[in-house]
């Protein structure tokens, strides 16, 4: 077995948490937004109005989505809500049209304004807002929030200008909340059982770069790490975060009836978070996690007991959100 270790600022050792989606702030100075999009942020509840805890959040593509059952691991397939948030760019001065198409209710809100409210049950509708004036290469805060009552749900979010056929707005022009993902800082220290820690790749094989798109379950994850168990993975918080968020799982490279691995995140050389021994047939596990105040971030994948060489890990889409 292959391990690659590389360190930096001394090595010091923290938690890591299993996640979907992780993002994560360390250090007092974050990148900038790409203008490659990644989508926009889903908070996913068990209640029809948006209240209660946060089920599951996540990192939403598009908002394109055709559900005839639960929309996610650890949400119902009835009397659910979501609330997507972010900023989409317009790619051009125009006028746009912001459509939705939903089945149950639905509102829409772009910079600060509220652009379509149809809070109510209903088959599935097209709703447009008024044309809303955009400048190119200028981003505007979007939030939409959805809820199902019962049987099938649609939750779509279109736009076009003068002229257009209305589309999807496209991953490109969607970003979520100011955020910064573990994949793009620079760890304390990696152990990975084969070849170099994935970034925003799945695991693969001992060359850097050459997995694929992280996908568990056949749920694809821009950002994120992939591993391979037995892997350990440390970052440094400095007591600048409050929540960390990431959806867990094994990676589709691997055959569903392959790989398992057990996920832990520690913080500050305590277990915080271990999951079941999750294989190649499991969905996405959701993991949030309060980290006030911790100086040290550890994720761990741990073999699930069988051939080791089939347990690609991906902590997806994950983050932490800052202090404040």
């Amino acid at each position: 077995m292959k391990r690659l270790i590389a360190c930096n600022s001394g090595c010091s050792r923290w938690p890591v948490t299993a996640a979907a989606v992780v993002t994560l702030l360390v250090g007092a100075v974050a990148p900038a937004h790409s203008q490659t999009g990644l989508g926009l942020r889903g908070e996913y509840f068990n209640t029809v109005d948006l209240t209660g805890p946060v089920e599951v959040m996540r990192t939403d593509t598009t908002i394109d989505f055709a559900w005839n059952g639960a929309p996610t691991h650890g949400v119902d397939g009835d009397t659910f809500s979501v609330r997507w948030t972010g900023q989409v760019l317009s790619p051009t001065t125009a006028a746009y049209t912001f459509s939705t198409v939903s089945n149950d209710g639905v509102r829409l809100w772009v910079n600060g304004t509220k652009a379509i409210d149809n809070w109510m049950a209903h088959s599935s509708t097209t709703n447009h807002s008024a044309a809303i004036p955009l400048v190119a290469g200028q981003k505007y805060d979007v939030k939409m929030e959805f809820f199902d009552r019962s049987g099938s749900a649609t939750a779509k979010l279109l736009w076009n200008a003068p002229g257009q056929a209305a589309v999807v707005i496209p991953q490109s022009q969607l970003f979520p909340p100011s955020t910064t993902f573990l994949s793009d800082l620079t760890w304390t220290s990696a152990v990975n059982s084969d070849g170099p820690v994935g970034r925003d790749r799945s695991n693969g094989g001992t060359a850097d770069g050459d997995g694929h798109t992280l996908t568990i379950n056949g749920v694809k994850f821009a950002k994120g790490l992939g591993v391979r168990a037995a892997s350990d993975v440390r970052y440094s918080l400095a007591g600048h975060y409050d929540v960390f968020t990431a959806s867990i799982g094994i990676d589709d490279e691997i055959s569903s009836s392959q790989g398992s691995a057990v996920f832990q995140v520690w913080l500050d050389g305590v277990k915080a978070y271990q999951s079941e021994t999750l294989r190649g047939y499991n969905s996405a596990r959701f993991v949030r996690l309060i980290v006030t105040g911790k100086n040290e971030l550890r994720l761990v994948a741990m073999t699930g007991g069988d051939s080791g060489s089939t347990d690609h890990g991906d902590w997806a889409t994950h983050s932490l959100r800052m202090a404040v």
